[in-house]
């Protein structure tokens, strides 16, 4: 197989073995594949949710004057927004638009370390990225986090590129994706810094020089070019500029020290990404064995250093995206090696595949039942008994079909359970990217979400005006709370007054308050009804921690999130008076 004679010259040290002839063609048809499920879950109902308090503050820069963009912090997001804005009009899908498109493209830049990784490892590695559920929520995020994270893994892949080819178009392309990277924030520094800091410990010898040729003139000055230019969108937004300054330090204040979050990027990678830290942690202990490639050493201090940057900022949501990277290149690398070497002969085949199907739906069997306990636990502890009982024999039956292949061959044991766990998990983490919410508290990125009644208020609102005045939009509007969420959904309204505090004399034909408005002084002459603006953690459930995770990782079942914050939207009498004989002469 073109994948096994790939990975065995990596494990030898000796270069890889050329590719046959018409492979090219099966290769084009799975990354097809990989392409077509990274964006399927990516961009499908891309503007379900509302946009997030700290999205909406990216989204706005993106329509406010040129020189009110201080709330970016992204001057690449800024600029492409700016511009799809004005092609399109503003809207939450448009907002989340390029990094849901970059994100779709991400596992993509695996290929460009298939001459380290082989081509079974390269394609692997795709599809762990593809499957990433942080990977997933991230791109359906309006930040500059996911454009970070794909500028800094085309900028190492191409400098790998210019050491395996010597066209030095590949210099040009670092020197574009690190100009790139600057300009789309501060997640790439956290992605870049243990990156230059295991290439200085692990650095193949081969690759000795590198880092020089992305200073030689023209890469630098490309990079220079690329940052100005899209940064600024062209110079048509030079206010840019700052935003992408204010992200960078932005970035220096998220390192603190807190004991309390300390372990949240850990569980994070053990409750989304059980697939990738499972083979990438195996991943990392092959590389340190000292027989592979200096490349995937260097991957495993990649990852190794990662991991102690995010425990400097836990507090952080991106801070977990700087491990995930090289721990997906090394588990995809690992998978490439068992099942190449494993299907290559076709009794070996055979065995693997009917003992990873075994194990398959033995597993499935295991986690459906032990979902079903912890639904009855609450009311039906029969069926909730009886449910992890099935669940306790699924793990026997599962330990039975290893150990007995293992009697027959122990390599081929591991084999079958290293592709039974990758399908299992792959479904896994299939499930939690289609159904991840970027705007849900209870995900453990988003403390703070957007309510549906923002998008409520903005409905009641424009049928307010439209029967007051004949259209959606002019009704006079006087606004208490200087929101991001609320300028960004108040956006179309033309006659809006951001206030400060109300007096007597304001007479809009709406006024919305903060909850603690209990009182006004608006006079009698207004009705008023509260929404929930914005959404926190939920109440923590009468069960045991343990059964409340299974309750959630498989079942999506938690309580509902709790209101955090309210407005009151207050109408003028005469305002719903027209309403009321509207809606009775209709």
């Amino acid at each position: 197989m073109e994948g096994t004679d790939r990975v065995s010259g990596e494990e030898t040290g000796q270069s890889p073995a050329p590719r046959q002839n018409g492979g090219w063609r099966k290769d084009l048809l799975l990354w097809a594949g990989v392409l077509l499920v990274s964006a399927l879950l990516r961009l499908h109902d891309l503007g379900a949710a509302p946009l997030s308090p700290a999205e909406a503050r990216e989204a706005w820069a993106g329509i406010a004057t040129a020189g009110d963009t201080g709330t970016a912090s992204s001057g690449l997001l800024l600029g492409v927004n700016r511009c799809l804005f004005w092609l399109v009009g503003p809207g939450d899908a448009t907002a989340r638009l390029l990094p849901a498109l970059v994100g779709a493209v991400l596992p993509l830049a695996a290929w460009l370390f298939a001459g380290y990784l082989g081509r079974s490892g390269s394609l692997l590695a795709a599809g762990l990225l593809a499957l990433s559920p942080s990977l997933v929520l991230f791109s359906r995020t309006a930040s500059g986090a996911i454009l970070g994270v794909a500028a800094a893994l085309f900028l190492l892949g191409a400098l790998l590129r210019h050491r395996e080819s010597g066209d030095r178009r590949w210099l040009l392309a670092a020197g574009a994706a690190l100009g790139l990277g600057i300009a789309s924030g501060a997640t790439f520094l956290g992605v870049l810094l243990p990156l230059a800091l295991a290439w200085l410990i692990a650095r193949p010898p081969e690759l000795a020089g590198q880092e020089r040729c992305l200073f030689e003139r023209a890469s630098l000055l490309t990079a220079v070019a690329v940052l100005v230019l899209s940064s600024t969108a062209f110079f048509f937004l030079p206010a840019g500029l700052g935003a992408t300054a204010d992200g960078l330090g932005e970035w220096l204040s998220g390192f603190r020290v807190d004991l309390t979050a300390v372990g949240r990027p850990f569980l994070i990678l053990l409750w989304y990404e059980p697939l990738v830290l499972v083979f990438g942690l195996f991943g990392v202990g092959r590389a340190l064995r000292g027989r592979q490639h200096r490349l995937l050493v260097f991957l495993a201090c990649w990852s190794l250093l990662g991991l102690g940057l995010a425990v400097l900022r836990p507090g952080q949501p991106d801070a977990v995206l700087a491990p995930l990277i090289p721990l997906a290149l090394l588990g995809g690398a690992l998978l490439g090696a068992i099942l190449g070497s494993a299907l290559a002969a076709r009794p070996a085949r055979t065995l693997v595949v009917a003992t990873g199907a075994a194990i398959t739906l033995l597993a499935a069997h295991g986690l459906i039942s032990l979902g079903q306990y912890a639904h009855h636990i609450v009311g039906d502890v029969e069926r909730a008994e009886a449910s992890l009982l099935l669940t306790a024999l699924s793990a026997i039956l599962l330990a039975g079909v290893v150990a007995l292949l293992w009697t027959y061959s122990g390599w081929l044991a591991l084999r079958g359970l290293a592709a039974g766990l990758a399908v299992v998990l792959a479904v896994y983490g299939w499930g939690t990217a289609w159904r991840i919410q970027q705007n849900d508290p209870r995900e453990l990125w988003v403390e703070t979400g957007t309510a549906p009644g923002a998008r409520l208020l903005v409905e009641a609102l424009g049928t307010a005006s439209h029967r007051a005045t004949g259209s959606a939009h002019t009704l006079s509007l006087t606004v208490q709370l200087d929101d991001p969420v609320l300028r960004w959904y108040l956006r179309e309204f033309s006659q809006v007054t951001w206030a400060e505090a109300l007096n007597a004399g304001v007479t809009s034909e709406a006024v919305v308050t903060a909850d603690d408005q209990q009182d006004p002084t608006l006079g009698d002459n207004y009705l008023g009804m509260d929404l929930v603006l914005q959404i926190g953690e939920p109440v923590k459930p009468e069960l045991t921690p343990w059964v409340a995770a299974i309750r959630w990782v498989i079942l999506h079942d938690a309580p509902p999130p709790t209101p955090e914050r309210k407005v009151i939207v207050w109408l003028r009498q005469d305002v719903t008076l027209v309403e009321s004989s509207r809606s009775a002469q209709d």
